[in-house]
């Protein structure tokens, strides 16, 4: 088990995916969701879901967010979410 004095994430690894969080109930949830059906950014949602209830002072609906996201036969994109929202578009 991991020291949680010191940073570091609780990673979580399965056949065909890896989810690394803070909680280790978070990183499952995730897993959880993706054996169900759900794919890689439904995973995101999940996680940021949990840890806004079970760490509300550290995360929220406003925090930042980056993924490459790729989808079969298709480029990669970057999703960078770390700034305000612009105005237009």
């Amino acid at each position: 088990m991991r020291s949680f004095h010191t940073p570091n994430r609780s990673t979580l690894h399965v056949a065909n995916a890896a989810v690394a969080t803070s909680l280790p109930i978070v990183s499952l949830a995730a897993i959880d969701l993706m054996k169900s059906g759900g794919n890689a950014v439904d995973a995101v949602v999940c996680a940021a879901a949990v840890l806004a209830v079970v760490e509300p002072v550290m995360t929220g609906v406003g925090s930042d967010g980056f993924a490459i996201v790729s989808q079969p036969g298709k480029l990669l994109f970057g999703l960078n979410k770390a700034y305000w929202a612009v105005k237009e578009y």
